[in-house]
């Protein structure tokens, strides 16, 4: 059973640096990305290139570490850095539509199942 990883540095406008670690245990369980059916066609919501994206997605969500926007945010930030285009923007819409806040606003306890599998630092603080 391995361990996953995922690293990133979340540059800002003003120069300052985050540097995010996820690191998912064995059991760790999640959804792919959840593009709507009717964009599968164009993005593929078990693409290689949104996988992390949708992991650490899917984590914020689940344990509510941050706000909505910033865990929408941190996602675009992921595809870009891996992917970017059009498919990759594609993806972000569908995070950010009513259905996906109305999804993290359900999901208000961080005692969530989830929290046994994955640990969450940023700038070397867990969080």
């Amino acid at each position: 059973m391995n361990v996953f990883r995922f690293k990133f540095e979340e540059h800002h406008r003003d120069g300052s640096i985050d540097t995010w670690l996820f690191v998912f245990k064995p059991g760790f369980i999640w959804d792919l990305a959840s593009v709507p059916h009717v964009l599968r066609g164009i993005v593929d919501n078990d693409s290689r290139s949104l996988r992390a994206a949708a992991m650490v997605h899917d984590t914020l969500f689940a344990l509510h570490l941050v706000g909505f926007v910033e865990a929408d945010r941190l996602f675009y930030r992921i595809i870009r850095a891996h992917s970017g285009g059009f498919k990759g923007f594609l993806a972000y819409i569908a995070v950010r539509s009513p259905i996906g806040r109305n999804i993290y606003n359900d999901h208000n306890s961080k005692t969530h199942w989830m929290s046994g599998f994955v640990e969450v630092y940023k700038n070397g603080d867990k969080i």
